[in-house]
């Protein structure tokens, strides 16, 4: 569950943005597919890569434990 929460926050902000995966991918410095599976759940990010991702959209990485 976590992981589709995570891919479900990117998508919002990739299309709340009006970006396309390849735009995000650019900006992150990765390639179309991994942002692909990042938005169907298909992969295990790293903390790096979930902050580059954040910084793509200009927002932070927050992480809270419930």
């Amino acid at each position: 569950q976590p992981d589709y929460e995570i891919a479900k926050q990117i998508l919002n902000a990739r299309i709340n943005q009006k970006m396309t995966q390849e735009e995000i991918a650019k900006r992150v410095g990765t390639g179309q597919a991994v942002i692909s599976r990042l938005e169907r759940a298909n992969a295990s990010p790293s903390l790096d890569l979930l902050k580059r991702v954040a910084s793509a959209f200009g927002k932070k990485l927050v992480i809270n434990f419930k």
